[in-house]
């Protein structure tokens, strides 16, 4: 089965290569604030890194679109003339009040700048005719020079009879997930494209959107449609081993034109399959993961009146269960569901934009309290509250918290299911300063 695995991916990608290479010009959409000649506000909705229709359907379109000149030579080469190269950091500020009865006062817990938090090095744009890059290096405080955090390199194409065009991308990331391969709308199934940082207390897909991952995904987009299907390898012990031992991805999501000025989307995701880590060099005694879960999303956005914005979005992760094998996102097989909803509403043209989400988690409680069928739920509330001040397009205040609530809060020793995804602080207050340039 591995072998047929394999074989199906290498052939997958060599007739990617040849109809890819193959393609026509694309039309141009916006793209990158230098590589356009747009400002920022062009590809994002009411604050970075949310995307709007542009900035969608660049991403899509594989950042391959320019407005500036191009260094065009032969076999299609064709470079912008410029570097398309940003910075971008986090500076905050970051207060936990933990679960436990007497938590060790340091760090976060105790009350803690970060300064920075994060800093990464951006580079992306157009590579060739229908060849897009993007690339993301990081550091923080305490780490020595920058390291490989994100990239992906994508080739597309307009099947121009069909109004849809189509692509490959070849991506790896460490921590944005297994829809880091290619995913457009900012409900979190792409951890980095929601806009909070309180992201465990906030977002509903946690679970396969956190964490190591690399991978390639074949989409297709449509004024009607997004559809993608991938293979995937996570990070386990060991580190990511992706060969054969790989799992499968779906997203497919439903994006009619405007109705009553709004954009929508509905749309549903997931992950299927499994993977394995450990065992001898032989490869006999490797330890079996399932990559079980499932997910369905909705997102409306666009202006409510003239300087008035609005985002709705919803989440709900289920159907991770798998108590025959070990499961990535659950703490064995516990039937961990996720449900989340949001509000992002913006005033005097996006300067001010306020935030509410609501978050419901739950999982099959471990330990000597069980019910009727062996198991007893527990479950946690979490209501977070957030703004962001726009001092200029690229620079930011963002102040956030978010309270635990609620009667049947998981036990610390649970954390409501995952191992990746732990609640463990019933408030957790942030204020950061965001810049890119």
């Amino acid at each position: 089965m591995k072998k047929v695995l394999s074989a199906v991916i290498a052939l997958a990608m060599a007739v990617s290569a040849g109809l890819f290479f193959g393609a026509d010009k694309a039309e141009a959409v916006p793209a990158f604030a230098r590589q356009m000649k747009m400002p920022c506000k062009s590809c994002h909705f009411q604050h970075f890194p949310k995307l709007n229709a542009f900035g969608r359907a660049f991403k899509s379109n594989g950042y391959t679109d320019v407005a500036v000149d191009t260094i065009e030579g032969d076999w299609g080469t064709s470079l912008p003339a410029n570097l398309n190269l940003s910075w971008v950091e986090k500076i905050r500020y970051m207060k936990k009040v933990a679960r436990d009865s007497s938590p060790q006062a340091t760090g976060s817990t105790r009350g803690e700048f970060q300064v920075p938090d994060e800093g990464a090095l951006f580079f992306g744009g157009r590579v060739a005719e229908h060849i897009g890059a993007a690339i993301e290096m990081t550091t923080a405080v305490g780490v020595d020079g920058l390291s490989w955090a994100n990239g992906t390199l994508v080739f597309g194409h307009d099947l121009e009879s069909l109004h849809t065009h189509v692509g490959m991308t070849i991506w790896s990331t460490d921590a944005q997930g297994v829809f880091w391969g290619k995913e457009l709308f900012n409900t979190g199934v792409q951890q980095g494209l929601k806009g909070w940082e309180n992201r465990r207390e906030t977002m509903a897909a946690v679970g396969p959107i956190a964490g190591d991952y690399q991978g390639m995904t074949w989409y297709a987009t449509h004024e009607w449609f997004f559809a993608a299907l991938g293979f995937a390898a996570p990070g386990l012990p060991g580190g990511v081993d992706f060969g054969s031992d790989v799992g499968g991805t779906y997203r497919f999501a439903i994006t009619p034109p405007q109705v009553l000025g709004f954009d929508w989307m509905v749309g549903v995701y997931g992950q299927y399959g499994g993977s394995s880590f450990g065992g001898s060099s032989a490869g006999n005694d490797r330890t079996d993961v399932s990559l079980q879960a499932n997910g369905a999303d909705f997102q409306i956005q666009g202006n409510v009146t003239e300087g008035i914005t609005l985002e709705v979005d919803g989440n709900f992760l289920y159907d991770t269960d798998n108590p025959s094998a070990r499961n990535h996102f659950d703490i064995g097989g516990q039937d961990y569901h996720r449900y989340q909803i949001g509000f992002d509403l913006g005033f005097l043209n996006d300067r001010l934009i306020t935030k509410f989400n609501y978050l419901y988690t739950s999982a099959r409680a471990t330990g000597s309290v069980r019910g009727d069928d062996g198991w007893q739920r527990k479950g946690a509330d979490v209501v977070s509250l957030g703004a962001y001040w726009n001092i200029r397009e690229n620079v930011s205040l963002r102040p956030e918290i978010s309270w635990t609530v609620g009667s049947d809060t998981c036990a610390a020793e649970n954390n409501c299911g995952m191992a990746r995804n732990q609640i463990r602080q019933d408030t957790q207050g942030t204020v950061m300063l965001f810049f890119a340039f």
